[in-house]
């Protein structure tokens, strides 16, 4: 069997799972000579203007009920755009690992010792609008940690974040700060505020509110296969799904 999908954008809001009872040998294509897109993304197009950090921007409301409304992506076309970023063009290095404060010693594994915390160097860490808001990247071993801030002190340099390391942090390991209000400037950053449930976005150039529209990342995964056979798709792009 073909099922043929005609020219157009398919929103797809939960992911379809494939299994042993669906029909096998099915191939899903586009008609020849069309484009077809499945996208995880919803659309964001009613804007207003405003400034922020004292640069034009753009700002849309928001639904964000419950973290399962939360995004990370962002899509101007088929191209994610960057939120904004602390510092802009460097990074900063940890002072000191809060190693065990917070963690059962059950936890922790033979190679790795998981941190709910950190000590940055005081004078790079800002009084964040919305603390809760950002989240911070670790850039060691082999992977990124991505840490949601909890708190942060000010006094101290102490982060606290909501989630633990998969990873032993150490001193001077690379880290940014990204979804930062304060840090919003460049033409193409956004950012997410979860308290005002507002998005904003720096225009780039020739960017209107009316012919604005960006696309957040909905679906983390379009399509899930378990037992299912022969399921094929041919000239369909697979595009903007969501992290987390």
């Amino acid at each position: 069997v073909t099922v043929w999908f005609r020219e157009g954008t398919y929103f797809i809001g939960d992911t379809v799972d494939f299994t042993a009872e669906d029909k096998q040998n099915v191939l899903y294509r586009s008609y020849p000579e069309e484009k077809v897109e499945f996208t995880g993304s919803r659309e964001i197009s009613e804007w207003h203007e405003t400034t922020i950090n004292g640069v034009n921007a753009f700002v849309a409301d928001v639904d964000i009920n419950s973290e399962d409304d939360y995004f990370r992506s962002l899509f101007k076309g088929n191209r994610r755009l960057s939120r904004s970023q602390y510092p802009k063009n460097d990074v900063f290095k940890i002072a000191d690992p809060a190693i065990n404060e917070g963690i059962p010693s059950e936890w922790n594994e033979e190679f790795f010792t998981h941190a709910l915390a950190f000590y940055a160097n005081k004078e790079n860490v800002l009084n964040f609008a919305n603390p809760r808001d950002v989240e911070v990247i670790v850039m060691h071993y082999w992977c990124d940690e991505h840490l949601p801030v909890h708190s942060v002190d000010v006094s101290t340099g102490r982060i606290e974040t909501s989630k633990c390391t998969a990873m032993t942090l150490r001193v001077d390991d690379n880290y940014i700060f990204e979804n930062v209000k304060e840090a919003l400037s460049l033409p193409g950053e956004w950012y997410l505020d979860r308290a005002e449930e507002k998005l904003y976005y720096i225009p780039e150039e020739g960017d209107t509110i009316e012919n604005t529209v960006l696309y957040a990342g909905v679906t983390e995964q379009l399509f899930t296969f378990n037992n299912a056979k022969n399921i094929a798709f041919q000239g369909i792009d697979f595009i903007n799904t969501d992290w987390n």
